[in-house]
């Protein structure tokens, strides 16, 4: 499966629209302050890209790293944990573990791509099978590049995995 960036787009409109709904569903008002904490390296790309839908609805808006050792002061009303892809839910619970030892209150997960795992609640554009290859825009070569880039991203890709 080919992601796109117009896929990326998609996901990022719905799941901004969404979380900014479910928030003042329960608790009455919207959040001031977004921090979205990406899991390096997808997640990041990803963040970004719901970041972009969470300013057009007028919210502030922090993208960080978890690898980061400083975050943004205090708690926003709205922390949200973004990665790209998820497969065993391993990575996410690592990360979630990572920002509750940092004091983090986390509000929501989302992962773009749900692969064999059980989606991340209402914020997974899509699920696919757990045989199923995904490639997103950025992890494939850029076709200008003199250097053809891909085996190398398909070698650490399988290593990862």
């Amino acid at each position: 499966m080919q992601v796109t960036m117009r896929d990326l787009a998609s996901y990022a409109a719905r799941v901004a629209s969404r979380l900014l709904d479910d928030f003042f569903t329960t608790f009455g008002k919207n959040p001031d302050v977004c921090i979205l904490y990406g899991v390096p390296r997808g997640g990041l790309h990803v963040a970004q890209a719901l970041a972009l839908y969470l300013r057009a609805l007028d919210r502030t808006v922090y993208v960080t790293s978890l690898l980061e050792e400083v975050f943004p002061s205090g708690n926003s009303e709205m922390s949200v944990l973004v990665d790209d892809i998820v497969v065993t839910g391993s990575t996410l619970q690592q990360a979630r573990d990572l920002l509750e030892n940092r004091a983090v209150n986390l509000y929501a997960s989302t992962a773009m791509i749900s692969k064999g795992a059980q989606p991340v609640g209402r914020y997974t554009w899509r699920s696919v099978g757990a045989s199923e290859w995904v490639t997103f825009p950025w992890e494939v070569a850029l076709p200008w590049k003199a250097d053809d880039s891909r085996p190398y991203d398909a070698v650490v890709r399988l290593l990862e995995y």
